[in-house]
């Protein structure tokens, strides 16, 4: 995972040109971030977090510069989502894309009312991502599965960041224990080539060795918590714990409910890799698609977001 620091021209630039596209609200319409992000509906979730009731939202109003009726869609006067074939918690909650809940389900809605599209006007589908990413299937007008930067063979166009993907500190659960003792205790590897060893940096905290792959570091600390009759933390007790990017981490949690996220790392210094929609290579879509995410930034929407699904429920921050 790279890094890029993050330039002040740069966010300048950016928020110039969101207030320079965004429409001014109609008469009687109130541009707000919970409108932008109600879903249709929810599915009900033992590992969701609690909502308020869902209600129904008309559609904000709509960028000057990407008036809905010329946005040149797959299919005239709709908004084709595609999205992969796996939906998790806590991207998609929920079996069928089109009623779920959850972080990517409320984020792609958001963009597509900010375009001025009704929820009645969405279409779902379920795509393979591989073929999504290998320009191999276009009928999507925007894809979303958690799509960090893609590699050099793929052939789709990216739409700006909507998810920073920060690291987390995961470990085996260590039962009653302040999870921030424990971290003062705990030896901790990094992924090689990662940002790992930055964000314990920011924190006062070093890594004592690396990994070569996210991969092995979930089964390095997954083998100790089994292994453990693992009270004892530290060196001598052979329990550690591993640093993985967070969407990493919370996968690992939801698979083995042994392991624990003891903290969320939140960086300062640098910006994060993200993740983006994808759109089908050369799509006329994509500077809208951007322009709707970086409103939603703007107005709060993504922060929204990533505390409720990801820092409340799954990831808490380390305090410093």
């Amino acid at each position: 995972m790279r890094r890029t620091r993050v330039a002040l021209l740069t966010v300048l630039m950016g928020v110039l040109l969101i207030g320079g596209c965004a429409a001014p609200p109609k008469v009687g319409a109130t541009v707000s971030t919970s409108a932008a992000l109600t879903p249709a509906s929810a599915s009900a979730s033992s590992s969701a977090p609690s909502k308020a009731p869902v209600e129904s939202a008309a559609p904000v109003p709509a960028l000057l510069a990407c008036a809905t009726d010329a946005l040149p869609t797959r299919l005239a006067g709709t908004f084709t989502i595609g999205v992969g074939r796996d939906l998790r918690a806590p991207w998609f909650v929920g079996n069928d894309p089109a009623t779920a809940d959850g972080y990517e389900a409320q984020l792609v809605r958001g963009v597509a009312r900010t375009l001025g599209f009704a929820d009645t006007q969405l279409v779902w589908t379920q795509l393979d991502a591989d073929a999504v990413l290998a320009g191999n299937t276009t009928a999507f007008d925007v894809f979303v599965n958690q799509l960090a930067t893609p590699p050099a063979r793929a052939t789709v166009d990216l739409s700006t960041g909507y998810y920073g993907i920060t690291d987390s500190v995961l470990a085996p659960r260590p039962g009653p224990l302040d999870p921030k003792i424990v971290l003062s205790q705990l030896p901790l590897d990094v992924v090689a080539g990662g940002t790992g060893a930055d964000s314990l940096g920011e924190y006062g905290l070093s890594a004592v060795g690396t990994v070569d792959s996210s991969a092995a570091a979930i089964a390095q600390v997954t083998s100790l918590a089994t292994a453990a009759g693992a009270g004892t933390i530290g060196v001598a007790g052979g329990v550690r714990g591993v640093v993985v990017p967070t969407p990493t981490a919370i996968a690992a949690v939801q698979a083995n409910p042994e392991l624990t996220i003891l903290g969320q790392l939140i960086p300062q210094s640098f910006q994060p890799d993200q993740f983006h929609l994808a759109l089908p290579h050369g799509s006329a879509l994509t500077p809208c698609v951007s322009a709707a995410v970086d409103r939603l930034r703007v107005e709060g929407a993504i922060e929204q977001l990533t505390q409720t699904w990801i820092t409340d429920s799954l990831a808490p921050a380390l305090p410093r």
